[in-house]
């Protein structure tokens, strides 16, 4: 049956009841088959206009449901006085013109709430936030793998438990190719957005923003986000997105002997987008849908850091390069902090530092080192003021060269 036009509904043929009943029947086999099951006939012709105005509607008119809905009941009101005027068909008697409008209003109304039911489920929860106590860091070789960008796509990589171990887990990386709309290529930058969303995650937040992100990231909960941090996190969340991570870990040990984890598959960052309108302005919100899997395998591990808040709030200006120097600053004291080992190593070399910002010792400029220098000072004097450390001692080599750091936990 070709599809209804307006012309052939508005001036269906008066014809006999029954036939008109026969034909309405045929065509609503089509397009609404539970109708047939209904006493009153009549209704078919009217559940057949429904789905017209519903395609007229969509594809002509840019109105909201509700506008459609209600647009809908006015036509068909008029669409039935019509019929009254003509008196087609000869059913169509003042009392069921009132039980038909009856009808239409009732059913338009369901249409209402199951839009707004929809609405519900797909837009979160986003009044009610909290800001975090503290900043949770994963610290396993996994993740420490992953954010170096050492994981080659498409190819298993075996991480030792130790040198020489095993025991480990196998991990292979894949990208979404559909979904990824930025580089490739996994930064430091990225860890730091995924630790201050699994750090809002864990403090019960249902949904989170960029700022929201930032705050954490920063130790603020009143930062300003700048643009050029905006695209930073929403490049960094569309990376984490769309890289897909499998884990065999059927040859791991865990923290508890009595765990036996085989394998863990899924993105590394598993979320659902949604524009929201909350207080006035109209943000980009995260819907988070399941813990993240990196952190899942190191919270298995137990080897996850937290960081109180106000040690991440450190007199610095926060750009990429500060925050990505402070993550792997805390990551390593924090090693030193929880280590029983006499041999923990607590002197942080300068190289190691400028690989995290991916400059090589050898070409940092003076003024490159000076400036990373200065930011690392005041980060560890605030912490020894906020007992985070105790202290530090800057080493230097024979050419008076600042070349390391010593920590004292």
């Amino acid at each position: 049956m070709h599809d209804l036009t307006r012309e052939e509904i508005l001036n269906a043929p008066d014809g006999d009841p029954e036939e008109n009943r026969q034909a309405d029947i045929k065509a609503v086999q089509q397009i609404a088959p539970s109708i047939i099951q209904t006493r009153e006939f009549v209704f078919a012709r009217y559940e057949i206009y429904f789905a017209f105005i519903d395609a007229e509607l969509g594809k002509v008119w840019k109105r909201t449901p509700e506008e459609k809905t209600l647009t809908r009941l006015s036509i068909l009101e008029n669409y039935i006085f019509a019929y009254k005027i003509k008196k087609v068909p000869a059913v169509l008697r003042k009392e069921e013109q009132k039980r038909i409008i009856k009808y239409i209003k009732e059913y338009n109304q369901r249409r209402v709430e199951e839009i707004n039911e929809e609405k519900k489920k797909n837009i979160p929860e986003v009044v009610k936030t909290q800001y975090p106590k503290d900043v949770v860091r994963v610290n396993d070789k996994i993740s420490f793998n992953f954010f170096k960008n050492n994981f080659p796509e498409g190819e298993p990589l075996f991480v030792e438990l130790a040198k020489g171990s095993p025991y480990g887990t196998t991990a292979i990386i894949e990208w979404d190719a559909l979904n990824i709309k930025t580089s490739k290529v996994i930064t430091a930058y990225d860890r730091d957005v995924h630790d201050a969303i699994v750090s809002l995650y864990l403090a019960e937040n249902k949904a989170v923003t960029p700022l929201m992100i930032y705050r954490v990231m920063t130790g603020s909960s009143e930062a300003t986000l700048l643009e050029a941090h905006n695209k930073k996190i929403a490049a960094s969340i569309n990376r984490l997105e769309s890289c897909i991570v499998y884990l065999d870990t059927s040859k791991e040990k865990f923290a508890d002997p009595d765990t036996e984890l085989l394998e863990l598959q899924g993105r590394a960052l598993q979320i659902t987008r949604a524009k929201i309108k909350h207080k006035g302005n109209i943000n980009t919100w995260f819907r988070i849908d399941a813990e993240p899997i990196l952190y899942e395998f190191a919270r298995y591990k137990n080897h996850i850091v937290r960081i109180f808040m106000n040690n991440i709030n450190t007199p610095v200006r926060k750009t990429p390069k500060a925050l990505i120097i402070q993550n792997y600053l805390e990551r390593r004291i924090a090693r030193m902090k929880n280590s029983t080992s006499k041999n923990t190593h607590k002197t942080i070399r300068y190289k190691s530092i400028f690989e995290q910002i991916n400059l090589n010792l050898a070409d940092v400029t003076s003024s490159e080192r000076q400036d990373t220098r200065a930011i690392i000072n005041k980060m560890l004097t605030y912490w020894k003021q906020e007992k985070f450390i105790k202290g530090f001692t800057e080493n230097k080599n024979t050419r008076h060269s600042v070349i390391s750091i010593t920590i004292r936990p």
